[in-house]
C-alpha cells in the first residue's frame, strides 16, 4: 500500500511532467509564433486629415477599399485597391510592397471594409495604418 506522501509525489511528478511535455511541445511546433502576451495590438490611426498626409516627407502607399466599380471608374493615382474580397490576390500581388516596413498605409473606403483592412495588415504586422478622414469624398473635395 502507498503512503499519502508517496501518493501526493507520484501526483506532482505526474502534473511536472504534463508541464514539461507541454512546453516542449510548444516550444518545438510554435518556436516563431509568440505567446499572446507579448503580441501588442496596434490601433489603426482613428482618422488622418489630407491635409496631415499631404505635409509628410514620403508619400503614403494608398489603399482603396471601396467596391471595384468604384475604383475602376476613379480612385487616387498609384492607389492599391484592396477590400475584403480581393485581399489575398491584393497582397500577394504587392508583396514587396506590403512588407516594406517603412511605409505607412492609408486606407479610404466605407469604414467597415477599412477597419477589416486594417486588421489584416495589423495581423501582418504592420504598424503605420492610417484611415483617410472623410475617404473617399476628402480626396475629391481637395482634388477636383
Amino acid at each position: 500500500m502507498v503512503n499519502v506522501a508517496g501518493k501526493t509525489c507520484l501526483q506532482l511528478g505526474i502534473i511536472v511532467l504534463g508541464a514539461t511535455l507541454g512546453t516542449a511541445w510548444t516550444f518545438y511546433f510554435k518556436a516563431n509564433r509568440p505567446a499572446l502576451f507579448l503580441v501588442q495590438k496596434t490601433k489603426m490611426e482613428a482618422n488622418t486629415p489630407l491635409e496631415e498626409i499631404l505635409t509628410w516627407s514620403a508619400n503614403p502607399v494608398w489603399l482603396d477599399a471601396r467596391p471595384e466599380t468604384a475604383y475602376a471608374i476613379n480612385h487616387i493615382p498609384d492607389a492599391i485597391s484592396l477590400r475584403p474580397d480581393n485581399a489575398e490576390h491584393a497582397l500577394k500581388a504587392h508583396f514587396e510592397v506590403f512588407m516594406d516596413q517603412r511605409k505607412t498605409f492609408v486606407i479610404y473606403g466605407p469604414e467597415e471594409a477599412s477597419h477589416a483592412i486594417a486588421e489584416r495588415l495589423e495581423g501582418l504586422g504592420l504598424k503605420k495604418v492610417h484611415r483617410l478622414q472623410g475617404g473617399w469624398k476628402a480626396w475629391q473635395a481637395h482634388h477636383p
